[in-house]
This record gives structure tokens, C-alpha cells and sequence, in this order.
């Protein structure tokens, strides 16, 4: 293959890159993607405040890569600050401590994720299209690394181009290359600098050592080093090759080069290592400042997570950490780095189809093969596809020190998925790609070298990437929320704007006939303030008598969007399908809307109503869903019949929220107190008439009644939350050592919007606590999730301190948000107010005996 030819290879696999990379980043949701959320709040703060987070509460508004090297971020925030975005300053958030409201409507705790609203869609503005920029900005960056992955490859092999084709190929078109690069995540920046950095070297090997080449080396360490703190294993690296070269060559100019290189990679990022960077005070005085330039707080941050100690211990953290990989699950964590380096999406939480890791598989045994073959041929003294290039050992060098780094994740934290990312990899890209490159042309040569192997084989990556699509990529990729910061388009205008109270405006309508018999509805709001509960609307047809005619009922934003969910200014849309009763004979005249909340109608309004004109608006039947979960409308219609209600399990009944006149037809909606289970059709009048509809609802099972055998409590937390009782178990006598199981039940007396842990301690008679159990309700189960009159039965373990004395002890029990500590107040059964605890007990702590417990 020709010089020239390689060159429009190259060109024509990276359009490709950038074309399939697009379409990722358009179908990835906003967010999913790892840590994109962290780094897109980093890079706006950047731009907004215009200077690097140094203070704590700077820290914390930044978000949690506000410790992370900031060039990545500052570079794509310079790159978007022309983007206006007054008419979306800010994308809708999840987080039950930061924004409790929006963690309602799947009852999920998500922390710091998009809530993926109508904001999200084209045409892309503010925010979102400073998002999708950034993403844009991210593959070109990824592209540019690809290059120069390119140009390594023809360094090291330079009279086989076709070996650079295929490693690009193999690498670059993969799905997680296309994934991770169609994302905003630094780490296309770190693959660009480590490809140059391998680049650099490679061409030092080759005798290339003009000092232009060193100063250009230490510029991009440096830089590296200011995109993501693991980048400076490209140390040590540069270290070796280069003193490796001096001894090899026999000359003082590599260690010279070296010296150069060092203090350009050391200079570069120690502005930010020493004043911006959250740094451990006693690491910027003295030589204190020296060890900063190691990055040392990023590492001890790093050993500490781990339950190592301080980094300051030495090599050995380093060295414990790597053979500890062999001490827990090494096949484990290499088949989860191979799955990620092919395709695992998410924050490491979707893996692709199977079919996707056969195909990798087969891919990677070739190329393992091949190694093998070049091997025994080396071994035996014969030619190799491998003669000459002897600079290969500077990527594979880079590949190994990456693998290291991320066998050191896993031997500190001792956990998977998180520590066997791929992507961490990438700065090592272009070892990475030569591996597989090589390897296919030392298994078959001729196979390797064919005009058409490098078309098929990017034909079938693309094609595997493209499969990824809708199998993965977009599987986890809901409807939007029907909710916009500004108004919808086709909302009606003028606007109708009747305020139905707590902060719910309608804003108008719109309705067409649909086939068979029945209407379509576009329904318009909007939010004045946070609406204090949940609303459900109920519409009613009703012709020139007064009579009703045809029903509805629903939440105004639809069941993924409760009106509890709801801020100021937000602008919803619902769009509802209403089939018309058979008894719908008469023109309807008048819609009535009317609102209930917690079961109580609060507003009613009448508005004129034109039926849309189309041949037959009645409809002969239409049968109920089969399922139906929380806030799910159900509307049922029977011809002829009279429906009563809904007979569910243990003797339940589900009355209906409307009905018309005549009885055919019946509007439910699933809430709280509507038991999980099947259901069927009770009929007036009839036994058994409607058993052909059939309803299954699914949901959380729920309670409503408090359980007997408590000691009665009746505190009220933050004016909604009552601990009713508790129960110790009959363990009021202990010994140091022992676990006190602690049962409490809570009831919500309304609506939560507060995402509470409890607290409980196990407190001496001198304040001092000896045991603690701080978690959240439940199962994880928020207090955001529960109904009105709900009952919660909640077990804590609380075990003694060996060393606690022997005295009478209480327990003391609160609640609290995590984020700022903020304890929640607390009204006694007399609804007086008590501080910020309550107190259960005494428990008697006496020293355990040969004879049993003694007396404290």
C-alpha cells in the first residue's frame, strides 16, 4: 500500500469516526455517559465564575470533579462560553438531597443525574446545546488522538501503512471508543496527549533528539498532567525510556533532554498543584511544596479511599495494591477491563449484547495468536513481521504503566465494576491499537495486507457500533419528561390562564377526533410556584341537559410527572387519548375540569366545548390495560353495563373517580392506597358480570396500619413525620459487646419533601456515644416516597462498644439531611417542641459475669 493511499485511509476511517460518533452523541442520553455529569457542572462553573474552585463551599458548588486537573474543562468551557443561556441557564436535576422534588415520579434515588425533560430536544438551546457542543468538541479531540495513533504506528513499522490502518480500525471504531469519545469526559484529552507523548518518545528512539523534541515532550507531560492526575505515570515512563536511550546510544544528550523534559513537566502544572488544587496544609510548607508537585493529595486521596493509610508511606502502598489484585478476583476484574474496553456503557452499569463480546472476543484471540506466532518465529531464530521495529517496545511500555494504574484502582478500592475501565487505558492508545494491529499481521500476513481487508473490517466494526444503538445505547433512553423551561410552541395562544390553585395554571387546550370513536387532547400548565401536593384533574363531557356524558381522569403532567414534582416556571404538556362511551349520544356542549388532591376536590371550572367533527366519535368498547402501576389512568368502558367499581385482593374495592350518567364508562387512577394485585370488574346489580376485564396493578406494597406490641412514642419530626412506637426486642439489659435491635414505625402525616436519614444512638448517662446505626429508611425507601398515612417499620442494629461502661443508657433518635447535617425539629405527642431528637429506653449496660449480668 502507498504512502498516499494509507493517508486517504486514514482520512476516510476518521470521517467515519466522526459521522458514527455524532450519532452516538445525539442518542446517548444527556448525563449517562461516566462521570459526564460531574464534568459538565466543573466545566460551567469554570465559566460562569471564572476562576478555579480553591474554597470548599467553591468545591462544592463546582461539583465532584472540582479536585480533578482542570485543563480538559476550562479548554471545552472556553471553547462554549459564547453559547446564550439565559433561555436555559440550567437542565433539570436528580438528587434527593439537592432537589428532593424530582425524585418523585419513579421513586429511584439518582444522585446528581439530568432528569432528561422536553428541554433535551431538537432544537438544542442554552445548556443542552453548550452540552452537545462540548460532546462535539470531545470526538474531535478523540479523532486528533487517532491521528497521531496513526502516526505512531507508521514510526514504529514505517513500510507497513497497512498496519496503521488496522490498528485505528480496530481501536477507533469500536463502540466504547465511539461511546466514550461522543461524550464529555476528559479522558479524549488524555488519550491525545498520551498518543503525542508515545509519538514523541517513539521518534527519540529513532535518533530523533533535536531539543525542539524534548521541549515538546515536557509541554505535553505537563499538559497531561493538568487533565487527569494519573497522567503522571507518563513519569516515570519518560524516565526510563529516555535513561534506557542514553545508556543504549552512549551519549549525554538523552539525560540531558531528559532534564529539560522533567522540569517543563513539572512546571507546567505546579501553579495548580500548589495554590488551586485542595491541598493538605502540612504538603505546602517546606518541602512540603516539593511533594506537591507529585500530586501527592490526589494519591493519598486515592489510598485513603482504600483503607490504606497515607500515601506518604511509599512504594510499598503501590506495590501492596498491585499484588493485591492477585489476593481477590483477577479473572474477574480482566474480563470486566475486556468488556469495557469493547462496549460497557453507563456509568459502567450497561453491557452490550453478547453477540458484541463474541465478535470482540474472536478479534482479540487473533490478535493473541498472532503474538504467539511472532513469538516462536523470534524464538526459532526465523524472520518476523516484528524485524525492526525495535522502537516497539515504547508504546507497549506506555500500555503496561496505564495497565498498572488501573490494577493499582483495583487493589486500593477492592471493588468492581469502577475499577476496571478501559478508558482509563486510553492514554496508553497507541500500545493499545499496535497490539491488535500486530497481532493480526504476524497471524496471517497476506490476509493482513489485502486491499480489502481494512474496508470489511471497518465495515464490520461500524456495524457492530451501529447495533450497539438500539440495543444499549438508547435502551436506557425513556420519553422525555412532558415539561419545558419556556412554553411549548404549539401551545394555544392566547393563553386561557385559569388558576386552579397551590401554584396549577391551564393554560388552554386542543382536541381532534380520532378513530375508532374517541378524542385526542393536548393539555397545556404551567407552575406559578411549587405546587405543595399532588393533583389529579378529572374532565367531564356533558351535553345541553347537564348531563355527563364521557369522563377522564389523570394527573395534569401525566404519571411520570406528579404535580409534587413540579417547579415554578415549568411549562407541562399532557397528551391524553379519551375514547367515547356507546351512551355518548347527545352533542357534549360543556368540558368541566375539576381537581382533587389527597382525594378532595379543591377546584372546578366549565369551558365551552366544541366536539371535532369526524364520522362516528363512539366508541363500541374499549377494554382496560392488563397492568397498570403507580399514577397509571385507567379508563374503562362497557357497553350496556353499569360499572360499579374495581374488586381487588383481600376483598378490596377501587372506586372509580368519575363515572357518566349511564354508568358505561369509569375513570380510576392508581394511588398509593390502591393495593398491588390483580383486579376485575364489579358491575352494578351483577355478580361476576365484568370478570372479562382483568387488571394487574404493580407497585411498591404499602401499609397503612400501625402494628401492635410498641411502646407508643407520638413525636412529630419537621411537622410531618410521626415516630409512632418502638420496640427493643426485650433488650433492655446488655453487656459491652452486645447488639441492641431496635424496631421503629413511622406514619407521614402528608406529603414529604424532605429526603431524611435516621438516626440512632446509643448515648451514656455523660453524652458519650457507645453505638450508632445512621441509614435511610426502610430498604433504601426515601421519605420523599411516602403516602399520607403511610406506616414504615424500620429495623436498626446497634452494637455496644466493647468498651462502654456500665451505667443506664438511652437511645437517642432523629432525623437529618445528609447534604448539610441539618437535623429535623421535633414536636412531643402534646405538640410541644423538644429540640431535634427524641429519647427511647433506658437500657441497662452491666459488665458480663461467670455468672450472668452484673448490676451497674
Amino acid at each position: 500500500m502507498s504512502e498516499r493511499a494509507a493517508r486517504w485511509g486514514l482520512g476516510i476511517i476518521l470521517l467515519v469516526y466522526l459521522a458514527v460518533g455524532a450519532v452516538y452523541s445525539l442518542v446517548a442520553p444527556l448525563g449517562e455517559a461516566p462521570d459526564e455529569m460531574e464534568q459538565f457542572q466543573f466545566m460551567r462553573y469554570i465559566v460562569e465564575q471564572r476562576h478555579l474552585p480553591r474554597t470548599p463551599e467553591d468545591r462544592l458548588a463546582a461539583g465532584g470533579k472540582s479536585h480533578e486537573p482542570p485543563l480538559y474543562y476550562a479548554l471545552l468551557g472556553a471553547a462554549t462560553a459564547w453559547v446564550d443561556t439565559r433561555a436555559l441557564p440550567q437542565i433539570k436535576m436528580l438528587d434527593p438531597e439537592r432537589w428532593p422534588r424530582h425524585s418523585v415520579p419513579d421513586e429511584v434515588l439518582i444522585n446528581f443525574a439530568p432528569a432528561h425533560t422536553a428541554d433535551e430536544s431538537w432544537p438544542f438551546e442554552g445548556a443542552v446545546l453548550i452540552w452537545h457542543l462540548a460532546r462535539l468538541l470531545s470526538l474531535g479531540l478523540m479523532a486528533a488522538a487517532l491521528a497521531v495513533v496513526f502516526q505512531v504506528a507508521r514510526e514504529v513499522l514505517p513500510g507497513q501503512p497497512q498496519i496503521a490502518l488496522l490498528a485505528v480500525t480496530l481501536v477507533g471504531l469500536s463502540p466504547q471508543c465511539l461511546y466514550i469519545g461522543a461524550s464529555l469526559n476528559d479522558d479524549a484529552l488524555a488519550a491525545l496527549l498520551g498518543a503525542l507523548a508515545a509519538w514523541l518518545l517513539v521518534r527519540l528512539a529513532k535518533g530523533h533528539s533535536g531539543w525542539l523534541q524534548f521541549v515538546l515532550l515536557g509541554v505535553v507531560v505537563g499538559l497531561g498532567r493538568l487533565t487527569k492526575f494519573y497522567m503522571l505515570a507518563l513519569v516515570p515512563e519518560v524516565v526510563l525510556v529516555l535513561v534506557a536511550l542514553a545508556w543504549l546510544h552512549h551519549t549525554w544528550r538523552y539525560l540531558q533532554g531528559l532534564l529539560v523534559a522533567l522540569a517543563l513537566s513539572f512546571a507546567i502544572p505546579a501553579p495548580w498543584l500548589f495554590y488551586i488544587q485542595p491541598a493538605n496544609v502540612g504538603l505546602t510548607r517546606g518541602w512540603g511544596r516539593l511533594l506537591a508537585l507529585l500530586d501527592i493529595v490526589h494519591v493519598e486521596r486515592w489510598f485513603s479511599a482504600g483503607g490504606e493509610g497515607r500515601a506518604g508511606t511509599g512504594v510499598l502502598a503501590v506495590g501492596r495494591a498491585l499484588l493485591g489484585v492477585f489476593r481477590l478476583q483477577p479473572g474477574a476484574w480482566a474480563l470486566t477491563l475486556f468488556k469495557s474496553f469493547w462496549g460497557y456503557f453507563g456509568a459502567m452499569t450497561l453491557q452490550v449484547p453478547p453477540a458484541v463480546y463474541v465478535v470482540a472476543a474472536v478479534l482479540s484471540g487473533l490478535s493473541a495468536l498472532g503474538w504467539l506466532r511472532i513469538g516462536v518465529l523470534r524464538l526459532r531464530g526465523q524472520p518476523s513481521p516484528l524485524d525492526g521495529a525495535r522502537v516497539l517496545g515504547v508504546p507497549v511500555l506506555q500500555a503496561l504503566a496505564f495497565l498498572a494504574v488501573e490494577a493499582t484502582f483495583y487493589g486500593v478500592m477492592k471493588r468492581l465494576p469502577d475499577t476496571a475501565q478501559a478508558r482509563h487505558l486510553y492514554p496508553a492508545l497507541a500500545g493499545l491499537a499496535l497490539f491488535f494491529a500486530v497481532g493480526w499481521w504476524g497471524l496471517w500476513r497476506d490476509l493482513a495486507s489485502a486491499r480489502w481487508t481494512v474496508p470489511l473490517l471497518a465495515t464490520l466494526m461500524v456495524g457492530m457500533s451501529a447495533y450497539c444503538l438500539p440495543t444499549a445505547v438508547s435502551a436506557v433512553r425513556l420519553p422525555p419528561l412532558p415539561v419545558r423551561s419556556s412554553p411549548w410552541p404549539d401551545a394555544p395562544s392566547p393563553a386561557q390562564s385559569i388558576s386552579l390553585g397551590d401554584g396549577l395554571v391551564f393554560e388552554g387546550a386542543r382536541w381532534s377526533a380520532v378513530q375508532p370513536g374517541g378524542l385526542h387532547g393536548t393539555l397545556y400548565w404551567t407552575a406559578t410556584q411549587p405546587p405543595t401536593g399532588e393533583a389529579i384533574v378529572v374532565l367531564e363531557l356533558i351535553d345541553a341537559e347537564g348531563v355527563v356524558r364521557a369522563v377522564w381522569a389523570g394527573h395534569p403532567g401525566g404519571p411520570r410527572y406528579p404535580t409534587q414534582a413540579w417547579d415554578a416556571g415549568d411549562h407541562v404538556r399532557l397528551e391524553l387519548s379519551w375514547p367515547l362511551p356507546p351512551s355518548f349520544s347527545a352533542p357534549a356542549r360543556t368540558l368541566r375540569m375539576r381537581v382533587l388532591r389527597e382525594g378532595v376536590q379543591t377546584a372546578s371550572f366549565e369551558l365551552p366545548f366544541d366536539l371535532p367533527a369526524a364520522p362516528s366519535l363512539v366508541s363500541a368498547g374499549v377494554p382496560a390495560p392488563e397492568e397498570a402501576g403507580l399514577r397509571d389512568s385507567l379508563l374503562v368502558t362497557v357497553p350496556g353495563g353499569r360499572i360499579d367499581g374495581l374488586a381487588g385482593p383481600s376483598g378490596s374495592a377501587w372506586e372509580p373517580l368519575a363515572r357518566t350518567a349511564a354508568g358505561d364508562q369509569a375513570a380510576f387512577v392508581v394511588d398509593a392506597r390502591v393495593r398491588p394485585g390483580d383486579y376485575t370488574l364489579r358491575l352494578a346489580g351483577s355478580q361476576g358480570a365484568g370478570s372479562a376485564v382483568h387488571v394487574k396493578v404493580e407497585g411498591r406494597p404499602r401499609t397503612f396500619e400501625v402494628p401492635g406490641g410498641l411502646s407508643p412514642v407520638g413525636a412529630v419530626f419537621g411537622g410531618t413525620v410521626e415516630l409512632v412506637g418502638y420496640d427493643l426486642g426485650g433488650a433492655t439489659h446488655v453487656a459491652p459487646g452486645d447488639t441492641v435491635h431496635l424496631r421503629l414505625v413511622w406514619r407521614a402525616r402528608g406529603r414529604l419533601d424532605r429526603h431524611y436519614t435516621v438516626f440512632t444512638h446509643l448515648v451514656d448517662g455523660q453524652g458519650h456515644t457507645w453505638a450508632q446505626h445512621d441509614k435511610l429508611p426502610g430498604q433504601e425507601y426515601s421519605t420523599l416516597f411516602w403516602a399520607p398515612g403511610e406506616v414504615v417499620v424500620d429495623e436498626y442494629t446497634l452494637r455496644l462498644d466493647p468498651a462502654a461502661p456500665a451505667g443506664e443508657y438511652r437511645v437517642e433518635v432523629g432525623l437529618y439531611q445528609a447534604l448539610t447535617g441539618a437535623r429535623a425539629p421535633v414536636l412531643d405527642a402534646h405538640g410541644q417542641a423538644s429540640g431535634d431528637y427524641v429519647v427511647l429506653g433506658p437500657v441497662q449496660v452491666a459488665q458480663q459475669t461467670a455468672f450472668g449480668l452484673a448490676r451497674p
